[in-house]
C-alpha cells in the first residue's frame, strides 16, 4: 500500500510563458479623465452653402450728406406757362419817320341803279333789267337784284351778268309770292376797251316782276385774279 504523503518540496524554477490566453469579455467604463489641453488649429474647411436671406433689419441712421456732385446736362425745355397779366401801359415812344407813299387804292366808282319794277316776258327770253358801261381798265364788278312772283305758285327763274354776249355769272333759283329772291354777282373784269355790262332774266312763267336793279364797278389800279 502507498505510503504518507511526504512534505512538500522547494518551489522549483519558473516555467517559460505559456501561450497567450484568449481576450476576456470587455471591462466596464471607466471613469472620464480631466479635458486634456487644445490641440492645434485645424485647415479652413470649405464654405458651406449660402443659407436663406434674412429678413429685412430696421431702417439705419441717415448718414452724413455726401459732397455735392458735378452739375447736370441741362435738361429739355418745359412746356411754356400761362400767359400772365398785362403790365402797365408804357409811355408813347417819339414819332417814326414817314413811310414811302403806297400805291394808289380805288379810281373810279361807277353804279347804275333803280327801284322801278320790270316783269319778265313768259317766252323763256332774256329781259334785260341793268346796264353800265365801262372803259378799259381793272373792276370789281358787282350786280344785284330782287325777284318775286305776283301770283301763287314757285316757279323757276335765270339771271345772269353778261358782257355783251359773254356770260360772267349765272343764277338759277325759284320765286313765289311769298319768297323773293335775291341773287348777287360779283366778278373780276379786265377789259382792253370799252364794254357794256347788262343784268338779263328770263323764265317760262307769268307774274315774275325784278326790281331794286343794280350794277356796279370799282376800277382799282391793280388787280390780280387767283
Amino acid at each position: 500500500p502507498a505510503g504518507p504523503v511526504g512534505p512538500q518540496g522547494p518551489q522549483g524554477p519558473a516555467g517559460n510563458d505559456g501561450a497567450q490566453g484568449p481576450a476576456g469579455p470587455a471591462g466596464a467604463n471607466g471613469a472620464d479623465g480631466a479635458q486634456g489641453p487644445a490641440g492645434p488649429a485645424g485647415p479652413v474647411g470649405p464654405a458651406g452653402p449660402a443659407g436663406p436671406t434674412g429678413p429685412v433689419g430696421p431702417q439705419g441712421p441717415a448718414g452724413a450728406a455726401g459732397p455735392q456732385g458735378p452739375v447736370g446736362a441741362t435738361g429739355a425745355q418745359g412746356p411754356a406757362g400761362p400767359q400772365g397779366t398785362a403790365g402797365p401801359a408804357g409811355a408813347v415812344g417819339p414819332q417814326g419817320p414817314q413811310g414811302p407813299a403806297g400805291l394808289n387804292g380805288a379810281a373810279l366808282g361807277l353804279i347804275n341803279r333803280t327801284t322801278a319794277a320790270v316783269t319778265l316776258p313768259t317766252t323763256n327770253a332774256n329781259q334785260t333789267v341793268a346796264t353800265l358801261s365801262l372803259s378799259a381798265g381793272n373792276y370789281l364788278v358787282t350786280g344785284k337784284l330782287d325777284v318775286r312772283r305776283g301770283t301763287t305758285g314757285s316757279v323757276s327763274v335765270v339771271c345772269e351778268l353778261l358782257n355783251g354776249a359773254t356770260v360772267l355769272e349765272t343764277a338759277s333759283f325759284f320765286v313765289s309770292s311769298t319768297n323773293w329772291s335775291t341773287p348777287m354777282f360779283v366778278t373780276p373784269l379786265q377789259p382792253t376797251g370799252a364794254v357794256t355790262l347788262s343784268l338779263v332774266c328770263r323764265t317760262t312763267s307769268t307774274s315774275v316782276t325784278v326790281q331794286n336793279r343794280a350794277l356796279s364797278a370799282i376800277q382799282l389800279q391793280t388787280l390780280t385774279v387767283q
